[in-house]
């Protein structure tokens, strides 16, 4: 069976000297150093809370979303559409990094 990879739905044949293709590499996730200047909340203990003002660093989830996090602060999520809203909005500020 050389030249052969069996899967369990189909099998594929490879020519006489072609190579096999190798998986993408995962898309490098981004980060950006922000700054909350106005309201953005957070979901604490089942209820939506105000996030406490200051910079905090926010990476890209693979999930899509983004994480916020600062020392000695809370660390909570928000979607891509939320994140974009406050940035639009002026409630986040961007320091460091370019926002797409």
């Amino acid at each position: 069976m050389r030249g052969h990879i069996r899967k369990p739905s189909r099998t594929v044949t490879l020519k006489p000297g072609a190579k096999p293709v190798k998986p993408a590499a995962p898309k490098p996730l981004r980060q950006w150093r922000v700054k909350i200047v106005g309201l953005v909340t957070r979901v604490q203990g089942g209820t939506r809370v105000a996030a406490p003002h200051g910079e905090y660093v926010m990476r890209e989830t693979d999930l899509g979303g983004f994480l916020l996090a600062r020392e000695g602060g809370p660390k909570f999520a928000l979607t891509a559409a939320e994140a974009a809203a406050h940035i639009e909005g002026k409630a986040i500020k961007i320091v460091e990094g370019a926002w797409p």
